[in-house]
């Protein structure tokens, strides 16, 4: 996509939304997919789940050159011009019975960028959380006083 006077005052250039979703409010999901850009630019993609933000990915951290920290030398298996494919993989919880996924693709500044993404893929979290407690909790504690008197004879 290349800027123009048409894209100059638009917030987001494309967005992709997903299929909904069936699950279960506080299930812990692992949402993973693969990204790569063509140049390293102010370009972004930003994943939102039922519209709320969960990540941005900059180009300039995962376009050419980019290392997922903004810094980093060209790989050797990357042509010029050309990102490698980079999988990324995050937990999410649940809020809601039904999930919908949306990628939002924004030039920014950038002049154009080529963004490419793939193996977009929702699953239960293989994440490890304390098991819940079946256990009722015990009344609270009682004490009980007696008093021994002697006995005269």
């Amino acid at each position: 996509m290349v800027s123009n006077a048409q894209t100059q005052d638009l917030r987001e250039n494309l967005r992709l939304r997903s299929d909904l979703v069936f699950s279960r409010p506080g299930a812990i999901l692992q949402i993973g997919f693969s990204v790569r850009f063509a140049n390293r630019n102010a370009a972004r993609l930003v994943l939102s789940a039922n519209d709320q933000l969960l990540r941005v990915i900059s180009a300039l951290s995962y376009g050419p050159g980019g290392n997922g920290t903004g810094v980093g030398e060209k790989r050797q298996e990357e042509e010029e011009g050309e990102g490698g494919w980079t999988r990324i993989v995050m937990d999410y919880t649940a809020r809601d019975r039904l999930l919908q996924l949306s990628f939002s693709y924004q030039l920014d500044s950038a002049p154009g960028n080529t963004i490419g993404l793939d193996q977009v893929a929702i699953f239960p979290s293989a994440a490890i959380h304390p098991p819940i407690s079946l256990l009722l909790p015990l009344p609270p504690a009682t004490t009980l006083a007696t008093a021994v008197r002697p006995t005269m004879k």
